[in-house]
């Protein structure tokens, strides 16, 4: 597992570049959506990676980063900038504001900047962290972000679990962190429609910025180029190329108007949270939750409900004349093993009027009173094969081959709720009692 002990100033930042990673969730976990049909992958993804770096990172102070209509201000330089782009998904859109109210209820501060991308906010941020003495990290896949890495701001990979610090760009890159934007600039970027130079590659552009330190340079001293081609094509583009270092370059003084004290990390609003958390069906986040103080109840009598055992053939023919009486029951069928293969071990059956009923056919308890299969095969088989008695249950396609097992055929399946907790919930793995 990577190092993630916190760094030596006591005061540490944690940057989320929340944008970036709405969309890597959306992408990783498969469609999912409420009982309502509210779409929540999106939202799933985000929660868990930012709850889980907090726990493992343990920052002071932390913020979450989003774009506000983050193209305008570099599409003033190039209208061209990210134009290549699709709108949103459908399903994804109407995940962006619960995932500013998921950071809301966990008390994370969301930042934005109009105009201006979640790197400017990060990268004005980092910058004015480090001049007030604090150690930043910034959760993020991102390479880009690797142009304001030093000895204060370091990157922290989710994905990888990995911190990224001045040698591992130097590792990775083959060149300096301050020359991240410049190799960027030189190589561009088809996922923003950032234009690159012709026949520059990353192994030439690392070449041409050991020997010339960045763009400028490099622009200045372009004769100084030895390969014809590369040389021609600089001359040919360098208006593009200076655009380009502008486009890839975060801006770092964006007037936030926010104190870093007022990033200070905060407990969640657990009641908020909890309340979230259940309108969209994080059953699984709602555990990691602190404990809520449990709410007086108010004395209520509980449910009244005995099981009658059912031993004769005498109490099956009563239970049996109910059932058709009533036109409906509920069938709860024990057996082991693989429902097509399973031998019936007993049967519950509830009536509308609530009252519960077991009917032991071959359990194995020494001395047990159980009804003879034969004889409940004899006096079921009407009700169970009458269409006009409707059988509601879990999994009725089970109980149907189970019954068939008994040389049984059920008729009138009406309310399965297995399938009906699919109807209201398909994105469920499982829809088990």
């Amino acid at each position: 597992m990577a190092d993630t002990s916190p760094p030596r100033s006591e005061r540490r930042l944690a940057l989320f570049d929340a944008s970036g990673f709405i969309f890597r969730a959306y992408h990783a976990i498969p469609p999912l959506t409420t009982s309502k049909g509210v779409p929540t992958n999106a939202v799933l993804g985000f929660t868990r990676m930012v709850l889980k770096a907090l726990q493992e990172l343990k920052p002071t102070h932390v913020a979450l980063a989003f774009d506000k209509s983050g193209r305008v201000e570099r599409q003033k330089i190039d209208p061209t900038y990210k134009a290549n782009r699709k709108a949103p998904p459908e399903d994804l859109t109407p995940q962006f504001p619960l995932i500013r109210k998921v950071g809301d209820v966990l008390n994370l501060p969301s930042l934005d900047a109009e105009g201006w991308e979640a790197d400017d906010v990060i990268g004005t941020l980092a910058l004015q962290a480090k001049a007030e003495g604090f150690q930043v990290l910034v959760i993020t896949s991102d390479k880009d972000f690797m142009q304001i890495v030093d000895e204060d701001i370091t990157l922290f990979d989710p994905a990888k679990n990995k911190r990224i610090g001045i040698a591992d760009v130097q590792e990775k890159m083959g060149i300096l962190p301050k020359q991240v934007r410049d190799f960027l600039a030189l190589v561009g970027d088809a996922v923003d429609n950032v234009a690159k130079v012709p026949g520059v590659g990353d192994k030439t552009a690392v070449e041409l910025l050991h020997q010339f330190g960045d763009v400028e340079t490099l622009l200045a001293r372009v004769e100084e180029v030895k390969k014809p081609k590369i040389r021609a094509a600089l001359e040919s583009h360098r208006e593009s190329l200076v655009r380009a270092k502008q486009l890839v370059t975060f801006n770092t003084g964006l007037p936030l108007g926010v104190k870093l004290e007022d990033l200070a990390r905060r407990p969640p609003d657990s009641t908020r949270a909890r309340d979230l958390f259940t309108e969209l069906e994080f059953f699984a986040l709602l555990r990691d939750l602190p404990a809520e103080e449990p709410a007086a109840r108010p004395d209520v009598a509980p449910l009244a409900v005995t099981t009658t055992l059912v031993t004769t053939e005498a109490e099956l023919k009563e239970l049996a004349d109910a059932a058709k009486a009533a036109g409906a029951l509920t069938l709860v069928p024990a057996y082991e093993g693989m429902p097509f293969a399973a031998p019936l071990v007993g049967l519950g059956v509830a009536l509308p009027d609530g009252t519960t009923r077991y009917v032991p056919l071959r359990h194995q308890q020494l001395g047990a009173t159980q009804v003879p299969v034969a004889a409940f095969s004899s006096v079921m088989k009407d009700v169970i094969a009458d269409a006009a008695v409707k059988k509601g249950g879990h999994d009725l396609k089970a109980l149907t081959l189970v019954l068939a097992n008994e040389g049984l055929t059920l008729a009138g399946a009406h309310d399965d709720v297995e399938l009906l907790s699919y109807l209201l919930n398909p994105s469920r793995r499982e829809h088990a009692l």
